[in-house]
């Protein structure tokens, strides 16, 4: 049978001690003066009794006022400012782990005690409004959001901190609009930007206090030159980034912008767009030209007829050198005397010409698959070749569209461009902090686009670290905020393999719903959220998130205490008229250890999470200000 714990803790509950010890204090004065007017009484014996008094109304004094300030913790806390200096200071007590504000761990208890007090009025609970002031408690409960006495379960708050090496698991937050991401996301780029990481911003909607505290974030960390930033509103201030620089393999490139693509893995027509663009960037690196998504749409959509004529260029320079071009001359006039039909219907004579030697002439041996392919797609039926790359004619318009056309096609050669061309391996070695805006407010579907090509650079960065190793160990840490616009197969390829690279993912949205609604399932959604390791919630008003954040920190058991009473009336027995029992009772109940509802209660800057490996925490951030400020 199991054993059920009786003991029963209640904090809230009216200070009866204080009665007891005004009865202690009173016996102790009754004691000094019986020894002083009783005569013959021994002097030592009045003094004992009083002392005896005095060391009781002690214990109970100090039994109500634990009482006290047990209730006084419930006002909870003024807002806080915490200048950079003290925060650096926490840091160096933590020795250097990763510190998320003050708080506690919650527990058992803490469960108990906040289903105890939702018995209580809370106005009978909290001292009065001089005792709060006198304390530096807050008083004013109008103007406060959220409930206080969630945080004041726990009278005794510490520093909350974390070795940087259980934040490698991949974060999630949530939090409701004004509820205090952005004070989240400083405090956490304070501290990657002080231990010199790379830090990489994808911001959808363009959040001003975000760009500025990470601006003003390396400047108090020393770090001024590490800031760069990508806004397609701005392109004078920003930097241009190429998506296509690194890879190791050319079926890196046109892989990129078919996972941009979507349709399922067999959809013959992400097949085709894949097929054509490999083709392009294998013609494009055999005749040593530097792919780019602006090459990619001309060759697309224009045609690959001239790329096909610089590689066969190359490729008949090379087999016979001067021996090529009276070939070429010949079957030119052949066709302009529309005696013959070339192989390739589309180009001009003379490149129709090139493919008809390479095929007659050229020796199968001799060929190369780098020419090959280019030489397929161009001899492609020019009609079913438009169908097939229909779907993905609008993308690349968006990624090479002014001003993307110079900020994510950099010309590598124009020296009157003195911005600053970078690319992630680039952002990482040089260890920089990087903002990305997307825009996605004023045009969405141009913002994803902007954000899925460049998580696929970074996810080949992410491959050749992970292949190849690095002789550094820096971290990368990717913050996502309004992460559900940005879920992509890249970014989801990072949260699964980042991890030997080095790279770290906070993926920060207002509701779990938003998940649901980007992956049109549940389970989905679960399936992406559930690579993070790491769970810090703030305000959520959202059902969905509240029962998703609750069933994840799981339950624990409370006690609950029950009395009855009863009377009875018998009058068949004199003597016996009446009759009566009174009972109490305790038991166990399984509950969740942090009531989901809760969470749409927390006041802001205030969260809960679950982190090293499931420990659930309650605390509460600061908003950081300069030291000199």
């Amino acid at each position: 049978m199991p054993i059920i714990n009786t003991e029963v803790e209640n904090l809230y509950r009216p200070a009866h001690e204080l009665t007891a010890a005004a009865a202690w204090m009173l016996s102790a004065v009754a004691s000094l003066v019986a020894s002083v007017l009783t005569p013959g009484m021994p002097t030592g014996v009045g003094i004992g009794l009083c002392a005896v008094s005095l060391a009781m109304m002690a214990l109970r004094v100090n039994q109500s006022w634990s009482l006290f300030e047990a209730k006084a913790s419930l006002a909870g806390n003024s807002f806080w400012l915490a200048r950079t200096s003290y925060i650096d200071q926490q840091i160096k007590q933590c020795k250097n782990q990763l510190w998320l504000g003050l708080g506690f761990r919650w527990t058992k208890k803490h469960t108990q005690r906040a289903i105890d007090i939702q018995k209580y009025d809370m106005k009978n609970l909290l001292p009065p409004e001089w005792a709060l002031k006198l304390m530096g408690r807050q008083h004013d409960f109008d103007n406060v959001k959220g409930e206080p006495w969630i945080h004041g379960v726990e009278p005794d708050e510490k520093p909350i901190s974390i070795p940087w090496d259980h934040a490698e698991g991949n974060w999630t937050f949530f939090g409701t609009t004004g509820a205090g991401k952005t004070r989240l996301y400083e405090l956490f780029a304070y501290q990657i930007i002080k231990r010199g990481d790379v830090l990489i911003v994808f911001d959808p909607k363009f959040d001003k206090d975000l760009r500025e505290l990470l601006i003003r974030t390396c400047k108090v960390a020393g770090r001024s030159d590490a800031f760069c930033e990508f806004h397609p509103a701005f392109p004078e201030r920003s930097v241009r980034i190429d998506p296509t620089k690194n890879f190791s393999r050319a079926t890196e490139i046109p892989s990129r912008v078919a996972d941009i693509l979507g349709g399922s893995p067999g959809d013959n027509f992400v097949a085709f767009c894949w097929r054509v663009m490999h083709a392009i960037t294998t013609g494009l690196l055999y005749v040593d030209e530097r792919p780019s998504l602006k090459k990619l749409r001309f060759y697309i959509e224009s045609g690959p007829e001239p790329l096909v004529e610089r590689c066969l260029k190359k490729f008949f320079n090379t087999w016979s050198p001067g021996g090529w071009e009276d070939q070429v001359r010949a079957f030119e006039e052949k066709i302009n005397g529309k005696k013959f039909q070339p192989r390739m219907k589309t180009g001009t004579p003379r490149q129709q010409a090139m493919v008809q030697v390479y095929h007659e002439v050229v020796p199968t041996e001799a060929k190369t698959d780098d020419v090959n392919g280019i030489i397929s797609v161009a001899e492609h039926a020019r009609d079913h070749y438009g169908k097939m790359i229909a779907g993905m004619i609008p993308l690349l318009t968006q990624l090479t569209a002014s001003p993307l056309d110079e900020l994510l096609s950099p010309d590598y050669d124009d020296d009157r461009d003195t911005r600053e061309i970078v690319d992630m391996e680039k952002i990482i070695r040089d260890k920089r902090v990087l903002y990305i805006a997307t825009d996605s407010l004023a045009d969405a579907t141009v913002g994803s686009a902007i954000a899925a090509v460049l998580l696929a650079d970074l996810r080949a960065v992410a491959g050749a670290r992970y292949n190849y190793g690095v002789a550094d160990t820096t971290k990368i840490h990717i913050l996502c905020d309004e992460a559900c616009e940005l879920v992509t197969p890249p970014l989801i390829a990072i949260m699964n393999k980042g991890r030997g690279a080095g790279m770290i993912t906070y993926l920060a949205t207002q509701n779990f719903s938003d998940y649901i609604w980007k992956f049109t399932s549940e389970d989905a959604a679960r399936m992406v959220i559930g690579n993070g390791n790491n769970r810090l919630c703030l305000r959520v008003i959202d059902t969905k998130t509240q029962q998703y954040m609750a069933e994840n920190f799981g339950e624990t058991t409370i006690t609950r205490t029950s009395a009855s009473m009863s009377s009875s009336t018998r009058t068949e027995e004199p003597g016996l008229e009446f009759g009566g029992s009174a009972s109490s009772s305790v038991s166990e109940q399984a509950v969740e250890i942090f009531p989901g509802y809760l969470l749409g209660q927390l006041p802001d800057l205030h969260y809960v999470a679950a982190i090293s490996g499931g420990k659930l925490y309650k605390g509460r951030l600061p908003k950081m200000v300069p030291s000199h400020a």
